[in-house]
């Protein structure tokens, strides 16, 4: 997760949202989140923050539109894939951990090697909508950290 995706999770979770005009606040990032134009990334950081319905439908139809778009064969899945791993990162064996225990000892992974992520999604389609947001995040990212640097 980046820096300012972090930042952006701690002040959804914050009790102290304040606006102070002389200081950069949670709240501030809040503000610059909802000013940036990618939608998909602003999408993805509430999923990924406080998942909602709304936005798994949201983020699920402009996946869908982008597919299209790029006349990927079958759009529906290749968007259901690719948010299902957006969505849950972490490997599945493991529960994340990078490690297993068997018979009162602790190995490394052997599906994520330690790395505690689930591989990227085969599929070229998927990999494709995955790589689609990431760059919307970056971007996202870098409008936020604009907009709190102007103020």
């Amino acid at each position: 997760m980046s820096i300012t995706a972090e930042r952006y999770t701690a002040a959804m979770h914050s009790s102290d949202l304040s606006d102070e005009a002389h200081k950069i606040g949670q709240v501030d990032l809040i503000k610059a989140s909802g000013m940036s134009k990618a939608s998909v990334a602003s999408h993805y950081l509430r999923i990924i923050t406080k998942p909602s319905r709304s936005d798994i439908e949201r983020m699920h139809a402009e996946l869908v539109h982008e597919a299209t778009a790029k006349k990927v064969a079958s759009p529906h899945d290749s968007a259901t894939e690719a948010m299902a791993w957006l969505i849950d990162q972490k490997c599945k064996p493991c529960n994340g951990t990078g490690l297993k225990v068997k018979e009162a000892k602790t190995y490394t992974c052997s599906k994520c090697k330690g790395t505690m992520l689930a591989r990227e999604p085969s599929s070229k389609d998927a990999q494709l909508l995955i790589d689609h947001v990431m760059d919307c995040k970056r971007t996202h990212s870098n409008n936020m950290n604009k907009l709190l640097r102007t103020q």
